[in-house]
């Protein structure tokens, strides 16, 4: 199967983005990439990156990716579903700094029946910044751990 490749047009200010599907082996991987600035108030006194922020990053990421598969939270969560971390790792390999164009690059690894589980590659000119991972668990409106609904399921799977 071909690869299908959506792209968005940004500047410094605005992140620009895509989302690609990959035929690997057997399956396809879902892999969204978004391409920011980093902004000043993100890093500290020396100009390097605040280390929370490669948490938010990993959101934006997200955000983006489900967005791409036509899950957006507002979405979700309108329907009853809540998918919050519930389980996160980081490991920054260098600095990011004020002004560097970043690309977070977001892949769905593994779905289950209550579970996901999100990797993440934080990029400065194909340059490893930082890697990590999100696991996200199912619940309902109620707030208890509940199945992913199949329409959930079914996208996230595609």
């Amino acid at each position: 199967m071909g690869n299908a490749h959506v792209q968005t047009g940004g500047t410094a200010s605005t992140p620009s983005t895509s989302a690609r599907l990959l035929q690997m082996g057997v399956g396809r991987i879902l892999t969204s990439s978004i391409t920011q600035r980093v902004r000043y108030a993100e890093t500290d006194g020396m100009g390097v990156v605040y280390y929370a922020n490669y948490l938010i990053w990993f959101e934006v990421g997200r955000n983006d990716l489900f967005r791409h598969i036509g899950l957006p939270y507002a979405e979700v969560e309108s329907r009853g579903i809540y998918v919050p971390v519930s389980e996160v790792r980081c490991r920054i390999l260098l600095p990011a700094r004020y002004d560097d164009e970043i690309t977070v690059h977001t892949s769905i690894r593994e779905v289950r029946s209550r579970k996901m589980v999100l990797e993440y590659r934080i990029e400065r000119d194909r340059l490893l910044l930082a890697e990590g991972e999100t696991t996200h668990i199912c619940l309902n409106a109620e707030q208890r751990v509940t199945t992913m609904p199949e329409w959930m399921n079914a996208k996230l799977r595609d």
